[in-house]
């Protein structure tokens, strides 16, 4: 899982699509902590197509996007409004407020996440604190990225 650390986002396309950046997940996480992650978690592979999350569904999980790129769709759309490649963090923003998810999430190819869910979580960080708090560190990085980016948008549908 050494590329897991490598790669970067960035909103700079005329649609947003999170690639190589600033923020970035793990960044200096060594692979044994990876391992350990992946001890907690499931592996989950989607064919394209496939729904990874659905809009208002109330599952208080984190994935890990290690392969593919991913589709965001708002509710009651049928086309997506951004794509994210791998490797990134998804649904983190239910993960932290447990509220329901606000996007459908769909495999644009083929996809492999990690899912790790609340309980998982408190477990994991249970026995590997450090490692809870560097995913908690880097979850609260993403949602400030992604808030910049999200802001920045408007901003400039905006004309301002």
């Amino acid at each position: 899982m050494n590329g897991m650390s490598s790669r970067y986002f960035d909103y700079d396309d005329p649609m947003p699509h999170e690639t190589k950046g600033e923020a970035r997940l793990l960044a200096d996480l060594p692979d044994q902590d990876w391992v350990k992650l992946a001890r907690y978690s499931e592996t989950r592979r989607y064919a394209p197509g496939s729904s990874i999350v659905e809009a208002g569904a109330r599952d208080q999980s984190l994935y890990f996007l290690l392969n593919g790129v991913v589709g965001a769709v708002l509710p009651h759309e049928s086309v997506h409004f951004k794509e994210i490649d791998a490797p990134s963090v998804l649904g983190e923003v239910s993960f932290i407020d447990g509220g329901p998810r606000s996007v459908r999430l769909v495999a644009l190819s083929e996809c492999e996440l990690l899912r790790l869910s609340i309980d998982s979580f408190q477990v994991m960080a249970a026995y590997e604190p450090e490692l809870g708090r560097a995913v908690l560190t880097s979850i609260a990085q993403i949602l400030a990225m992604r808030l910049r980016a999200a802001t920045k948008l408007l901003e400039s549908q905006r004309g301002a």
